[in-house]
């Protein structure tokens, strides 16, 4: 059986991620936002849209086009669609930031998106560690000589 990573107040019930325990943490991460319905927003299944203009539309004489016209209701519904993606991609920012402790919170400082996260903290943790991994490799190969 899984651990429980959500109490009945909300709470996570897993690690915060520090520098030891990427693997265990990003499990339990990845379920939190599979179940939050975030997990395609942070691996770009549902990508970002382009961010639209923030004023409605207008015509060649810069009039604003009614609230019914066909021009207003599809920049309506792209600036939506845009607001209710940037909303889940903060949501999942806040979900993963509140789950690593401050050691680990400065290597995300400047991360503007779900997924830049996601990468960064991949890369850091793995990548880092792997080259550790070699060192000692290569220290118990030449201390059994």
């Amino acid at each position: 059986m899984a651990p429980s990573v959500k109490s009945t107040s909300g709470t996570l019930l897993f690690p915060k991620l520090n520098r030891t325990n990427y693997h265990v943490w990003s499990d339990n991460m990845k379920t939190v936002l599979q179940a939050q319905l975030l997990w395609l927003i942070v691996t770009s299944q549902r990508s970002q849209p382009t961010e639209p203009d923030p004023n409605p539309p207008v015509d060649a004489n810069q009039k604003s086009f009614t609230p019914s016209s066909t021009e207003y209701k599809d920049w309506n519904q792209f600036h939506n669609d845009f607001i209710s993606w940037l909303e889940s991609d903060n949501a999942a920012i806040g979900l993963m930031h509140g789950v690593m402790e401050f050691s680990q919170q400065k290597h995300v400082t400047n991360i503007l998106t779900s997924r830049e996260m996601w990468d960064h903290l991949h890369k850091l943790h793995i990548t880092q560690q792997q080259a550790v991994n070699i060192y000692y490799y290569y220290q118990d190969l030449y201390a059994k000589k």
